[in-house]
């Protein structure tokens, strides 16, 4: 069977733009890239894409091609808003999800080339169990996603006290 992707591209045009004003007007990704100069990350040279994925629906994946940095990442549903199927919210971790999965195109291959170093102890069957149902079965993911949200958390520490600082200062 063949299909047409160009016409059927061409007959969806302006679902893909309302899709992409959506991400613009709930996501601010404009301090993703300060945060990973900080964090001492070279990014000199790189792209970043971000993926709009309409039939992706959890969680996202972080990936890199060359010298392109992607993130794929779905709609979720925002309660608050009570909006079912939304990139995110005005909020100061709204890109944080989106820093997420671009840290995967720097933290696996560090994971991947000291991985030897490592000492892993093995989780018990019930954090297991879980690990296994969200996608982390193997002691890779699991270091790849501690890392991750570790920097996730020191950034979120950062604008926490950014925040103190305003307002005490002000």
């Amino acid at each position: 069977m063949l299909t047409n992707l160009e016409e059927f591209y061409n007959s969806h045009v302006n679902v893909y733009e309302e899709e992409i004003q959506s991400f613009k007007n709930s996501v601010d990704i404009s301090n993703i890239l300060p945060f990973l100069k900080k964090l001492k990350i070279d990014i000199s040279g790189k792209r970043f894409v971000v993926i709009l994925s309409l039939l992706f629906t959890k969680g996202g994946y972080g990936l890199n091609l060359n010298d392109t940095i992607f993130c794929v990442t779905p709609k979720f549903c925002d309660k608050e808003q009570n909006a079912i199927n939304a990139y995110g919210r005005k909020t100061p971790l709204e890109s944080s999800f989106i820093l997420h999965e671009f840290c995967h195109s720097f933290i696996n291959p560090l994971t991947d080339k000291y991985f030897s170093k490592i000492t892993f102890y093995p989780l018990n069957e019930s954090n297991l169990k879980v690990a296994n149902k969200v996608g982390y079965g193997q002691t890779v993911t699991i270091i790849n996603e501690h890392v991750i949200i570790a920097i996730q958390i020191y950034i979120s520490v950062i604008r926490v006290v950014m925040i103190i600082n305003l307002i005490y200062l002000n």
